[in-house]
């Protein structure tokens, strides 16, 4: 019969060979077990058979006889509430019975095995005669006394050796703990050093406290100190590389997993003079989501080569020599039954194209390998050696260093294999990231400069004089038992099972036995989302309840110190508020700056309600201070600078000699008027409609398609199949709509399959009625209508004729800074689609409803033209807004608009574009508020009616944009709303008359 390998329990190994098969030491010592598992038993019985001795040394929280302790609770915790309490505290140490089961069970084991013989070394013991509140708990564990009575409430300790720190958040917990460190080192005048101060951070929350310890411990006067346990994978950038490249072939190739480790700095630097950046981009552009090729999209919905890295890669290879749609080339490459389309770039971009196209294909390839195949293990370690040494390099000593550390665990790996048989890569995969889990172990040292950082795990016996137990929140310590319908306790515990829970609980009672002079224990207090309050950690509510029996509870509460949100609070600093009371320790450079900052801002608040003046804003100051010293004070203040970034955006142009230069889309002006403040945002401050995205975190392909991309779709078929020189005119909709759409599919902008399927019946539907609502404005089918374009296009568009950009010459515009400089302003666009022998104006909507802000793009057509002096009838224009509606003769959604002379328009923008221009428009003034407070019979405030459009689900077109709270900001006062709407909207509202809606 075929034999194979027989796999064992290491307990049954021990419990079958023979004493005399082991090789053991004459003595064994054995260090920092606090309890082991019952399996040890056997074993160490066995050790002991052999050697002349084996000694253990452990930490003992009870020199009395503490084995026959019963738990607390088995299954639950205790009830602090009862005073008999369910477990019967008060006849036994409380400490003991809540947190010592791990402890008790093992010294039961020790005891067996070394028939009750041990020895006593006990750590250096006050002889004070008034010990402070932590020895006197001590002293009680460790004598196993009898929980205390309720002291009296004048009962008191005179000291702070026990502290609970509530703080609102983990970065200012942790400033809270820096605070207190420099506070005690001062106090200490030499007597305490750094390497005597531990700060213990919850091992599940480590990475996150060890970050903010970073940077908050620098800027403490840069406390030194020393992390322990630092998570290698994620704080070792090399063996983070060396776990993404390792783990590849367990993925199916989504962007994520390939993206983060094509463009780590390890992998990097292989490719010198390529930007992580541009690869990036070109993969988000490329629309690469999940995939090696279009195999692995074998019986899903995906019929058409998208989505892959393949296809991605193939693209890219076409750009090389081939056109897109940036340079006018709309047509894609066939190859066998797919298109594809090539994505063009620069020649000088050519090496990192080909360079990411070998990566990648390499990457993929070696990974499909390892999937698949079965190797010896020590084949196995000497093929990851290899991929090791292809794809990453080193960029500094420190990832030298660990490259040679990985190539050694992978050296230890190969010699593992005693058998040589076959097995798979996952399972050589195993005990690499197992031997590299082991390196975050080997980071930083004990007893060296600099305060210890670390979690439970490592440290538990050391005795510090001040430790710091962080974390200790309700739910975060100690960790909630998973309930795993595999684990045997559940149906039956025995001695010396140890559940997580149980575990942590020792550990704290491990470092409150051996911490010497002070214990702080802090947690977060608020929640920090809605700021409602959070609970400590039963633990501190256990240690709370026993507390009690030492000092009365109103001394008990002075132990508890609830620190504020902000850390330059008045608490912190109130010297600066001329306050006598008694300052929260606060030694952060940036923390006392922002106080004082504060401090001067309230002083500045007082004289100005003092002299009955209104408190100035930062725009009033910079224009009413020279601007030297605007920019001066400014620096030192630290401020954004508003006003010199919008310098920056007016002035190409740096000489002062000419004007300063900007140009404006007619967009721009449009989104002006819809909402000032939005618009100011984007042009002013910078900052983008459309937050930035996270391009790693992409995974799934378009599943429908935007609003804003859908309507540029339909409007671009509907003017090939309306406008007046395109080559698609009259042509049926339906075939236009299916090439426009077949070329967005391959770009990845639309859904392909059975979900563009889905949209191309609405689509056309939608297309349909718009060419049927022209009948009802009184057009022949099909048009024709005209787009006419000024100066440069934002993007490929159709355009029937194109002319020069407007030029407006604005002079002396006082600039935020305060400056006054010459402004040329060039506008472009293109318009709507027009109809200039009937002076008509047409916008389309994707949507069956009209809202006031629809009619601004015609009426702005009406004013652009006028301002180019390409007014062709002189009767009154016709704004027209076509939806998807369809609609009658009779039911016309219109605005006619008087005519107006090109002096007149060019008046006009000068007005509107220099007070676009002037300063940040931080106020609210939605189009539809304007539109609604100028009708005749509104008797409502300005301020009333943008409250209620505010609260309008979509009703407010301040509801989008950069400025994701406009509620936060005022609208004008009527009369202030009055001036704008007159100087703005006065032709708009003078000459518009709705004939139906």
């Amino acid at each position: 019969a075929e034999r194979g390998l027989r796999y064992v329990r290491i307990s049954e190994v021990f419990g079958q060979l023979a004493p005399s098969a082991l090789i053991v030491p004459e003595h064994t010592h054995v260090f920092g077990l606090s309890y082991v598992a019952p399996l040890f038993e056997t074993i160490f019985a066995q050790f002991k058979r052999r050697a002349e001795g084996i000694y253990f040394y452990t930490l003992n929280p009870c020199e009395a006889f503490w084995e026959d302790v019963r738990p607390g609770a088995e299954d639950e915790d205790v009830v602090l509430e009862s005073t008999t309490g369910l477990f019967d505290l008060e006849l036994d140490t409380p400490a003991l019975r809540l947190w010592g089961r791990p402890g008790r069970d093992n010294t039961r084991m020790l005891n067996r095995l070394s028939e009750t013989v041990y020895e006593t070394s006990l750590f250096e013991v006050s002889d004070s005669e008034q010990p402070t509140l932590l020895q006197a708990l001590q002293a009680d564990i460790r004598e196993r006394a009898p929980k205390r009575s309720r002291a009296a409430a004048d009962a008191r300790f005179d000291d702070e050796s026990i502290r609970f720190l509530a703080c609102p958040s983990v970065q200012r917990e942790v400033e809270v703990v820096a605070n207190e460190i420099w506070s005690l080192m001062e106090q200490s005048k030499g007597s305490l050093r750094f390497n005597d101060i531990a700060v213990i951070v919850n091992h599940a929350q480590r990475e996150v406290y060890q970050t903010h310890i970073r940077s908050v411990f620098k800027d403490t006067h840069d406390i030194a100190h020393n992390i322990i346990d630092i998570a290698s994978a994620s704080q070792n950038r090399l063996v983070e590389a060396a776990d993404l490249l390792f783990s590849l072939p367990f993925g199916d190739f989504r962007r994520r997993e390939l993206l983060k480790l094509i463009t780590h700095p390890n992998v990097m630097a292989n490719f010198p003079g390529v930007e992580a950046e541009q690869w990036l981009g070109w993969c988000h552009e490329l629309h690469i989501l999940h995939g090696a090729d279009h195999a692995d999209h074998d019986h899903t919905y995906i019929k058409a080569d998208l989505l892959n890295w393949k296809q991605g890669m193939r693209r890219l290879v076409l750009g090389a020599f081939m056109s897109d749609h940036r340079s006018g080339e709309d047509r894609a490459f066939l190859s066998a039954d797919q298109a594809y389309l090539p994505y063009e770039y620069s020649h000088t971009e050519l090496g990192a194209s080909s360079s990411l196209v070998l990566l990648v294909q390499s990457l993929i390839a070696d990974a499909r390998f390892c999937k698949s195949e079965r190797l010896p293990l020590r084949q196995w370690a000497r093929l990851m050696g290899a991929m090791l040494t292809t794809y990453l390099d080193t960029v500094d000593e420190g990832d030298a260093r660990e490259l040679m550390r990985c190539h050694q665990i992978l050296t230890t790996v190969a010699d593992n294999d005693l058998s040589g048989a076959a097995v798979s890569y996952r399972v050589a995969y195993e005990f690499v990231r197992e031997a590299l889990d082991v390196l975050e172990t080997q980071r930083g040292q004990y007893l060296v400069d600099g305060v210890v950082v670390t979690s439970f795990l490592p440290m538990r016996p050391i005795p510090f004089k001040v430790v710091f137990v962080t974390g200790m929140g309700e739910g975060k310590f100690p960790i909630a038992d998973r309930q795993n319908p595999l684990d045997l306790r559940l149906a039956e515990w025995r001695e010396g099972d140890v559940r997580g829970r149980e575990q942590d609980k020792y550990m704290f009672l491990e470092t409150l036995i051996s911490t010497r002079e002070r214990m702080y224990l802090s947690w977060v207090s608020r929640d920090n989302r809605t700021g409602d309050p959070l609970e400590p950690s039963s633990v501190v509510k256990e240690l709370n309840y026993m507390l009690e029996g030492y000092e009365g509870s109103e001394h008990l509460r002075r132990r508890l110190e609830e620190h504020p949100l902000r850390r330059h609070d008045r608490a912190y600093f109130p010297a600066l508020y001329a306050d006598a009371t008694r300052a929260l320790p606060a030694y952060g450079r940036e923390a006392r700056r922002e106080a004082k900052l504060c401090a001067l801002r309230a002083d500045l608040l007082s004289f100005c309600k003092a002299q009955g003046v209104e408190f100035p804003q930062a725009d009033e100051l910079a224009r009413s201070i020279d601007p030297g010293l605007w920019q001066t004070l400014s620096e030192r203040l630290g401020l954004i600078g508003r006003s010199e970034q919008t310098i920056r955006v007016l002035d190409d142009d740096e000489s002062e000699r000419g004007p300063a230069r900007i140009s404006l889309g007619f967009w721009q002006v449009r989104r002006f008027l819809e909402c000032p403040l939005q618009a100011s945002a984007n042009l002013v401050v910078g900052l983008r409609d459309i937050e930035e995205e996270d391009l790693f975190a992409i995974e799934n392909e378009v599943f429908e398609t935007g609003s804003w991309p859908q309507t540029l779709l339909l409007r671009d078929v509907f003017l090939r199949h309306v406008a007046a020189h395109s080559p698609r005119r009259g042509q049926p909709l339906s075939q236009i709509y299916d090439e426009r759409a077949r070329y967005l599919e391959l770009q990845g902008v639309l859904p392909t399959g059975l979900f563009q399927s889905a949209e191309r019946h609405r689509h056309v539907e939608m297309l349909e009625t718009w060419v049927k609502n022209m009948q009802a404005f009184g057009f022949a089918p099909g048009g024709p209508l005209e787009i006419l374009r000024f100066g440069r296009a934002a993007e490929q568009v159709i355009a029937d004729e194109i002319y020069d950009s407007i030029i407006l010459e604005l002079p002396q515009i006082r600039l935020p800074s305060g400056a006054r400089r010459d402004v040329r302003v060039e506008l472009f666009g293109e318009s709507q689609a027009l109809n200039l022998e009937r002076d008509v104006s047409m916008t389309m909507l994707a949507r069956d409803d009209v809202r006031p802000r629809d009619f601004l793009a015609g009426y702005l057509d009406h004013v652009f033209l006028a301002a180019a002096g390409r007014q062709v009838a002189s009767g009154p224009r016709r704004v027209l807004v076509n939806t998807t509606k369809a609609m009658s003769a009779d039911v016309r959604f219109t605005r006619r608009l008087a005519p107006i002379s090109t002096a007149q328009a060019r008046a006009y923008l000068g007005r509107l574009v220099t007070e676009m221009l002037s300063g940040v428009h931080d106020y609210l003034m939605p189009i539809e508020a304007v539109v609604a407070f100028s009708a005749l019979d509104n008797r409502q405030s300005f301020g009333q009616i943008t409250a209620q459009l505010l609260g309008q689900a979509g009703g407010c077109s301040s509801l989008y944009g950069p400025v994701r709270h406009p509620e936060h900001f005022l609208a004008p006062g009527d009369e202030l709303a009055r001036t704008m709407i007159r100087s703005r909207f006065g032709p708009f509202l003078a000459m518009a008359e709705q004939v139906g809606a």
